[in-house]
């Protein structure tokens, strides 16, 4: 009973969302196969969708290419079917906090995932210039004291381990090994 209520209360959140999303954005473009969308409504940017996901840019960031490329690795990676699994193994075992630390983590492992492919042969001064949009977009939603989708406001020490990693990040020199 515990499983069932805990995936139906998943789908029913999921229908909401869409729904929601539906009547609050308009149709931008299209990229790398997958919709844009551009909303006035939301609080942060977000990939939206199980199999072909859709990206929802807000007003502040509908011009900007690293936001943008962001959700597009969400997509590409079919992070929406890798959210569901996580809330069907949460479902099933709804009882065990291992499973929602584990989910957590992984959510945390996604967003570092599309960091480094976004930013994969970027210079330090791309990287930099990158790091400064995530702290604009964090801001943004704590000035809006929101949190709509995941990745952003999980903690500051979340945000902290995505700077170090993007910092840490070298450039590898390319040459053939004597």
């Amino acid at each position: 009973a515990g499983a069932v209520f805990m995936l139906v209360k998943q789908v029913l959140a999921y229908c909401s969302i869409s729904k929601w999303l539906k009547r609050n954005s308009v149709y931008e473009k299209t990229v790398g196969g997958f919709k844009v969308y551009l909303s006035s409504a939301l609080p942060e940017p977000l990939s939206f969708g199980i199999i072909k996901s859709s990206i929802y840019l807000t007003e502040q960031f509908k011009n900007d290419n690293w936001v943008l490329n962001h959700e597009l690795m969400h997509c590409q990676h079919y992070d929406g079917l890798m959210m569901w699994i996580a809330a069907l193994v949460k479902s099933i075992h709804w009882f065990n906090p291992l499973v929602y630390y584990m989910d957590k983590q992984w959510e945390a492992d996604r967003e570092l995932y599309c960091d480094e492919a976004v930013l994969k042969d970027k210079t330090k001064s791309e990287r930099i210039e990158y790091m400064v949009t995530l702290y604009d977009a964090a801001e943004a939603m704590n000035e809006q004291k929101l949190r709509f989708a995941s990745g952003l406001l999980d903690g500051e020490h979340q945000m902290v381990e995505r700077f170090k990693q993007i910092s840490k990040y070298q450039l590898k020199k390319s040459g053939k090994l004597i």
